[in-house]
């Protein structure tokens, strides 16, 4: 009877199929969105932990620990980068592995990201010899500033053949200004770094008023040292930020800030500028001339009022009368702290208390300007070289 509308009933027919496999195609279709998207907030979210973590587990590491090839920046910048990454990868290919058709392609990634693993939990795992987020040692009240080297001896551990300090002597009195002359290579810098305890000494003692640093609670000693280098590192922020960045465990005054800048002589400069404190100095302080950036990196190295201030070679890239001006604030950010001093420029340290000549690894010569001069040893050598 219907048979003349039998191609409409087959088209509705087809309709009717088409019909029914809509909502589970759809629901296949909409499934695979609403998994990927889920798994890739989730991959994405492991991954920044892990960055997170690997960056505080390297954060904790000493300074040794950089020393190796194998610690490079670059090579921590592209650890940190794609180590990560890959064990998000790791996640990913076990949640394909269901699909056997995709095993095989996957497997080199899942390889990759099964090393990376490794490293990364090679890395949680890892005991800093010298731990910087340690909370742990002693503390105590009135540090005076003695510091004793007592038959210290110290190698780089990715140079042990090398022995850098022999049997190193020297006591700093509290409140002293000790000057360190001599070749490039002598030992100078090794001191301070081991004052600042970035190393271990290989044998002997470091004593700070008759404590081993090595039993002093890190992060207080470091708070109660100022340091000075040849050639500072400034923030791209304002003058005040960077200058309050020297003691970030508080909230630092804005008196207080103007008073290192009074102390390091840069006040008066900092005032006549347009925004006085809130001056932008630019990516590492490219606004600034060499003498200025030096005298903000003194207030900032003041404004923790530290009982121990290091100076490495904090005038040698200045002209003359850059150095002139910052030695001024050197002298005086010197006065009532124990102070040690590294020098190419033996100008600038004639009115240290106590001058001493290295020579690799010892202390060959010991005294004040005139009567090392007067010796015509080393020191004397050293001068008539500069001239």
């Amino acid at each position: 009877m219907n048979k003349p509308e039998l191609c409409y009933m087959i088209f509705g027919c087809i309709a009717c199929i088409c019909n029914g496999g809509i909502q589970p195609a759809f629901g296949v279709i909409l499934s695979k969105v609403v998994a990927n998207f889920l798994f890739s907030i989730s991959g994405e979210a492991l991954t920044q932990r892990l960055r997170a973590k690997i960056f505080r587990s390297l954060l904790r590491q000493e300074v040794a620990y950089f020393d190796k090839s194998e610690n490079s920046t670059g090579a921590l910048c592209t650890r940190l980068s794609t180590e990560a990454s890959a064990v998000q990868g790791d996640k990913k290919a076990l949640e394909e592995a269901g699909k056997v058709g995709q095993a095989a392609s996957l497997s080199p990634n899942y390889s990759k990201a099964i090393d990376a693993s490794k490293h990364i939990l090679a890395l949680f795992e890892r005991t800093p010899e010298i731990d910087n987020g340690a909370t742990d040692g002693d503390t105590f009240e009135n540090l005076k500033g003695e510091i004793d080297f007592v038959d210290l001896q110290f190698r780089y551990p990715n140079r042990p053949e090398v022995a850098v300090l022999k049997r190193f002597n020297l006591n700093i009195k509290p409140h002293q200004q000790v000057a360190l002359v001599g070749a490039s290579g002598c030992g100078k810098s090794t001191t301070i770094q081991l004052i600042e305890r970035f190393y271990n000494p290989t044998s002997g003692q470091l004593l700070v008023d008759h404590h081993d640093v090595s039993s002093l609670n890190l992060q207080w000693w470091r708070s109660k040292i100022g340091f000075v280098s040849q050639e500072p590192i400034l923030f791209d922020a304002s003058i005040r930020e960077n200058i309050a960045y020297g003691d970030t465990s508080r909230y630092v005054s804005m008196h207080e800030i103007c008073e290192a800048a009074k102390n390091a002589n840069i006040h008066r400069f900092i005032e006549s500028l347009p925004e006085q404190y809130e001056t932008n100095v630019g990516a590492k302080g490219t606004q600034l001339s060499g003498g200025e950036k030096q005298r903000i990196a003194i207030a900032r190295a003041l404004i923790r009022n530290p009982s121990i201030l290091l100076l490495d070679e904090a005038t040698s890239a200045l002209d003359t009368e850059s150095e002139r001006i910052v030695q001024e604030a050197l002298d005086r950010a010197s006065k009532g702290r124990t102070t040690i001093v590294i020098a190419h420029r033996l100008s600038t340290i004639q009115n240290s208390d106590v001058i001493c000549v290295l020579h690799r690894g010892h202390i060959v010569e010991q005294g004040v300007h005139v009567d090392l001069l007067a010796r015509k040893g080393f020191y004397y050598r050293l001068a008539q070289a500069k001239k």
